[in-house]
């Protein structure tokens, strides 16, 4: 009798499909480890994802000491029954919270919505910068909610959308040759 497929066919067979579909095993897809092109941080609390978060850019290019800052970024409720608010930011950097200050909190965040604190947007203003910040350099902000909780997140400083002509002349690393 003759048999179509041998054992050692067979055998041969299911090694190659255990090796080709073990190609990818331990792998991880590219898209994976994407970050979004924002300057900004993210945060998720709850059912509360904040994105794109940053100290607004400051006129003079420097925040002082003493100077208040706003806070910009999107707000997202992904809850698609209960809103949430937010009740506070505050942030260690700051003497002042947004309590008292040119803040529009608490802010109503509609179920299965966002809210864009930026531009015409509610404005989340953080009062007496306790030293000197520079455009991306960081500190920790705390973005509290009435029912996802609380969260902290580093925060750097917006860098202008523009270019800006330099006030001083750039290093020449060359010389004079």
């Amino acid at each position: 009798m003759h048999r179509l497929f041998s054992p050692l066919v067979l055998a041969t067979a299911a090694v190659a499909v255990a090796l080709v579909t073990g190609c990818s095993a331990g792998q991880v897809a590219q898209t994976a480890n994407q970050v979004p092109t924002v300057d900004g941080s993210a945060a998720d609390v709850g059912d509360i994802a904040l994105r794109d978060i940053t100290l607004e850019y400051p006129e003079d290019g420097v925040y002082e000491a003493g100077d208040d800052a706003r806070v910009v970024f999107v707000a997202v409720n992904q809850n698609a029954l209960e809103p949430d608010r937010l009740l506070s930011v505050s942030s260690e950097s700051f003497a002042g919270s947004t309590e008292g200050a040119d803040s529009d909190l608490p802010v109503e965040l509609p179920a299965s919505s966002d809210v864009g604190f930026r531009e015409d947007g509610p404005v989340v203003e953080l009062t007496g910068l306790d030293d000197l910040l520079r455009p991306s350099v960081s500190v920790p902000v705390t973005f509290t909610f009435e029912t996802a909780g609380e969260v902290t997140v580093m925060v750097p400083v917006a860098v202008p959308l523009d270019y800006i002509e330099p006030e001083v002349e750039p290093f020449d690393f060359h010389g004079e040759e």
